[in-house]
């Protein structure tokens, strides 16, 4: 894997996360959503599934183990990535790199927070990458 390659997994690993802490709020919603407690909905006999808070709740431990997993896959990655963004030598390609893999901004949002164009943050971008790939890719 080289070092692109690396640093788009730890960008894509932190969306991951994101997103599936979004569907545990969303089941968290439904849970605890007035409706969700209707007594005609609460199945009590053995031989019956689960009522839907129950399968709600399943979901929810799913997700959290899910999330947990993701975040330590996260953690392990991370200081990586900074250390290798941290070792540019421009201080802008660490920045518009650190934006761009570790805090997920898109490029427009990068291009806004720094005051250039989107097409020359990642024309730096691609400067920073060179300069990484001669570090870190030939050895």
């Amino acid at each position: 894997m080289n070092v692109k390659e690396f640093l788009r997994e730890v960008r894509e690993l932190k969306r991951d996360v994101r997103t599936k802490q979004r569907e545990r709020e969303e089941l968290w919603a439904l849970i605890s959503s007035p409706g969700s407690m209707h007594p005609k909905e609460v199945q009590v006999q053995s031989s019956l599934p689960m009522d839907k808070q129950g399968d709600i709740l399943a979901a929810i431990v799913d997700a959290d183990t899910l999330i947990v997993d993701e975040i330590a896959q996260y953690c392990q990655k991370i200081n990586k990535a900074h250390e290798i963004i941290n070792s540019l030598s421009k201080p802008i390609c660490r920045t518009i790199c650190t934006q761009y893999y570790i805090f997920g901004d898109t490029w427009e949002q990068v291009a806004d927070s720094e005051g250039y164009s989107v097409s020359h943050i990642q024309k730096m971008h691609g400067w920073a990458l060179k300069e990484l790939y001669e570090r870190y890719d030939t050895k």
